[in-house]
């Protein structure tokens, strides 16, 4: 599999294409990779023949296609193609944006003997390179229609993203509101998001290559300025999230006295990979706000720290077993990087696997976390068994 930045912004914020090869890429002694002739359209965005009996190598490019398809196909609209790279492209895999001069409607052809694929009747359409899908509009909103010119999402969005082209989920909005489709066009989950995926900032400083679905399991979305995790492939809300989360990541400058706790220093942390211990997992640094009762009896909120698993979308018992985790830092030395927790008001600080070593010897504040989080994953899941009755296909 390889990844196709169309773009020069920064890495969560460019579009990228995950292109799947048919074979392997293979490196010899002389440190050169190479591609098979039947993925190079994929990888390289031109196209090598290789006729035996004459030993003949033919290299042909996207402007070679295009002057093809204009002498071709009389419908071939040269200036769409021109003003977008990515309908330009659509010709490698044999397709043709074509144009109705009448109404300036779009629709698709083969290349190879110029058989319509989709009629022209979208005033708009692109061409998504990882998916094999176009983008459509029409005065109804978007949709998306196959290679082959089958319907997959009907044309009633005010925007559609690809945000996963892996599994191809798709980001809809109507209105204000977003929400997700699978890659069958059903509801995975509802309209009545914000936003999708992490912001721009924060997941540029962990270098998240996707930034709505992290650790290919859990997809984001934002409302009311406070982040939820949804399973990716059952668009199940996490339990812990259906409050939300106000950040992912801790800032040290966010940190209170930080100077006095170490004699080093110490980097802000996003993600916390293969946490050692009996406990092993992938971790992701989330804020949230915890209430605190005072010994006056008022309550007092506070931002806390904890880590989120995200092979499974729920709360560790780091930060949640053990209350008011204040900070979660990081420092590198010689290619070893090492976890931190602040505690008890900014005062104390302590090594993240000493921390793991007292909950393994203290398996009170880890069971019950464990079993807050089963109670409601049954609740959950219940609620979400006779949802799942009642959903239709948009």
């Amino acid at each position: 599999e390889i990844k196709k930045y169309d773009d020069n912004s920064e890495k969560s914020t460019a579009e990228v294409d995950y292109v799947t090869l048919s074979n392997k890429i293979v490196k010899y002694e002389d440190d050169l990779f190479y591609v098979a002739l039947e993925d190079v359209p994929k990888a390289l965005d031109l196209t090598v023949s290789y006729d035996k009996s004459k030993n003949k190598l033919s290299i042909n490019t996207l402007n070679y296609y295009m002057q093809y398809a204009q002498k071709n196909i009389p419908q071939f609209d040269v200036k769409n193609v021109e003003k977008n790279f990515k309908n330009l492209k659509a010709l490698l895999y044999g397709i043709a944006v074509t144009k109705d001069v009448n109404n300036d409607n779009y629709g698709l052809n083969k290349l190879e003997d110029n058989q319509a694929i989709a009629s022209q009747k979208f005033s708009e359409i692109l061409f998504w390179e990882g998916n094999n899908e176009f983008l459509t509009k029409t005065a109804a909103g978007y949709g998306i229609i196959s290679d082959n010119g089958t319907e997959t999402v009907k044309n009633q969005y005010d925007e559609i993203k690809s945000i996963y082209k892996k599994t191809k989920l798709y980001g809809t909005k109507q209105g204000k509101r977003w929400g997700v489709l699978n890659s069958e066009g059903s509801r995975l989950i509802d309209i009545e998001y914000d936003s999708l995926g992490l912001d721009p900032k924060e997941a540029n400083a962990n270098d998240f290559e996707n930034r709505y679905v992290l650790n290919d399991k859990l997809v984001v979305a934002k409302r009311d300025n406070k982040y939820r995790f949804f399973d990716a492939k059952s668009g199940k809300e996490f339990t812990n999230s259906n409050s939300g989360y106000e950040k992912v990541g801790c800032i040290t400058k966010d940190i209170k006295t930080i100077d006095k706790l170490f004699d080093f220093t110490v980097d802000d942390t996003y993600t916390i990979p293969e946490i050692t211990g009996d406990r092993n997992f992938n971790g992701l640094v989330i804020q949230k706000t915890k209430t605190e009762k005072k010994e006056n009896g008022k309550e007092e909120q506070k931002k806390i720290y904890i880590i989120v698993d995200m092979d499974t979308g729920y709360e560790t018992a780091i930060g949640n077993g053990i209350d008011f985790i204040e900070g979660i830092v990081s420092r590198t030395e010689k290619n070893k990087t090492n976890y931190y927790v602040i505690f008890n008001d900014y005062t104390d600080q302590a090594d993240l696997n000493t921390m793991i070593d007292f909950l393994e010897k203290h398996p009170e504040y880890y069971e019950n976390n464990t079993t807050e989080n089963q109670e409601s994953t049954n609740t959950t899941n219940t609620t979400t068994n006779t949802t799942n009755t009642t959903n239709t296909t948009d």
